[in-house]
């Protein structure tokens, strides 16, 4: 209750306990950083359950080693330029959320960005209301935000329940746009 967190806060801000409020903070956020791997490693092992023709891979934070962030599609055959499934975690007013949707996995020239294939499914998802940059074809934000209270509490306690809200909304885009996906990255093979 209100009651419990303000004795909890009356107690950590006296000034001799300032040691120990601090090695408790710490500890939280080397447990909030174990979830948020284990939450991507169990996202990551759960679309590779469902998803056949791709092959899925955990995101990296390039300037953490061991701190994942995310995860993304790679297609099932090499080719150098394609766009991939992707879910990541970013910091954004001062607060981490997960977003989803399809990235380029390198930069893309105007010629490619003006591929039929591509400006039609482009206009398919934002028709659907997805937004676009030079980095991504198509994104949108989820209502997770990985580092909150109410989030690792439900990791906690039904993460399975979790697992397939976050997931869900990537496997849907596959099913719903699967042919316009694979049509756009024969394209960009050829």
């Amino acid at each position: 209750t209100m009651n419990e967190e303000q004795a909890v806060l009356d107690f950590f801000s006296l000034p001799e306990n300032l040691p120990l409020a601090l090695s408790v903070a710490e500890q939280v956020n080397s447990i909030r950083q174990r979830m948020n791997n284990a939450f991507w490693r169990e996202s990551c092992a759960r679309l590779a359950d469902q998803i056949t023709d791709w092959r899925i891979a955990l995101t990296e934070d390039r300037n953490t080693p061991d701190w994942y962030v995310g995860l993304h599609f790679q297609p099932a055959n090499e080719q150098s330029s394609y766009l991939q499934p992707m879910m990541e975690q970013q910091v954004i007013g001062g607060e981490i959320r997960i977003y989803f949707g399809l990235g380029w996995n390198t930069s893309p020239t105007e010629s490619t960005k003006n591929l039929p294939e591509i400006v039609a499914l482009h206009d398919k998802l934002q028709h659907t209301g997805y937004k676009s940059n030079e980095r991504f074809l198509a994104w949108r934000w989820t209502a997770l935000y990985p580092q909150r209270k109410h989030f690792l509490l439900r990791l906690n306690s039904h993460p399975g329940e979790l697992l397939d809200e976050a997931t869900t909304p990537l496997l849907d885009r596959l099913s719903n746009h699967g042919t316009e996906l694979s049509l756009a990255n024969k394209t960009l093979r050829d």
